[in-house]
């Protein structure tokens, strides 16, 4: 086995074994039941109308295919689904999104039992 994706595979479940981070998926207004998932973060770059650029954070999330569904039915990560994300007792959404460096989704293991779904806060 690659031992890079071992050590990201042992890091994942220590995290999990730590309680996770549980979010609810949305899309069309129906949302899930809390799911545990996984968190990171990313540094990106989108040049303003001067010209100039400005730096933004946003969340990857690594989410269970089996538990990235609504209502018992299995879904896929599409653009326009909301992550909500209770952060300090408010509920903060995160839309799925991509940006032209990486896709809305990856499988970051091989097995692709898992999404890894890029996004980006809004505000509502």
């Amino acid at each position: 086995m690659n031992p890079i994706r071992n050590a990201r595979r042992t890091s994942r479940q220590a995290h999990l074994n730590l309680g996770g981070i549980y979010v609810q998926i949305e899309r069309d207004g129906q949302k899930s039941e809390p799911i545990r998932v996984t968190v990171g973060y990313a540094k990106n770059f989108e040049e303003d109308n001067t010209g100039g650029y400005y730096a933004y954070r946003t969340r990857a999330y690594i989410i269970n295919d089996a538990d990235y569904a609504i209502d018992s039915v299995l879904l896929e990560p599409q653009v326009g689904d909301y992550i909500l994300e209770t952060l300090d007792g408010n509920i903060r959404r995160f839309e799925v999104d991509h940006d032209t460096a990486e896709p809305e989704m990856t499988h970051p293991d091989a097995a692709r039992q898992e999404y890894r779904i890029n996004t980006k806060e809004v505000h509502n």
